[in-house]
């Protein structure tokens, strides 16, 4: 069976422990989102292992396995690791790039625009506008790797 990552993304709205935005706005948007991600996941038949240390999410699939903290570089070189749903971080990135895994990309703030500037130029990446995003969206993204 394959195995997707995804990378630290929380309901509260932070990433890390550090907030962005309106505090309130974020809280909403970050549930709805990862409501949406989980429901998309849970459909897929691929084992999901996503690093989420907040409250678990509505919809949790049986094929899911929430961590407050994975071996990202040692989870990313597994021989069933099959792509990455990540926010853009500079190491996650530079990890996958690193060991031949296929990302999807869900940027958000900071660094993370022009990380994805940067790996959507040598097109090394699937990117999803979170804004936009639907779960039809993500599972053709994970799909074309």
């Amino acid at each position: 069976m394959a195995t997707l990552f995804m990378s630290s993304l929380n309901n509260d709205g932070s990433s890390r422990g550090k907030r962005t935005f309106n505090e309130k706005w974020n809280q909403f948007y970050s549930k709805v989102l990862v409501d949406l991600i989980e429901s998309t996941l849970a459909k897929i038949a691929q084992k999901v292992e996503w690093r989420f240390d907040s409250k678990t999410p509505d919809i949790l699939g049986p094929n899911t396995w929430l961590y407050e903290w994975i071996p990202q570089n040692d989870l990313l070189g597994h021989q069933k690791t099959k792509a990455f749903i990540t926010r853009c971080g500079t190491n996650g990135i530079y990890e996958a790039i690193y060991l031949g895994i296929p990302m999807v990309e869900l940027r958000m703030f900071i660094d993370q625009p022009d990380n994805f500037t940067h790996m959507e130029a040598k097109g090394a990446d699937v990117h999803l506008n979170l804004n936009t995003m639907s779960s039809t969206d993500l599972v053709n993204a994970l799909n074309s790797h």
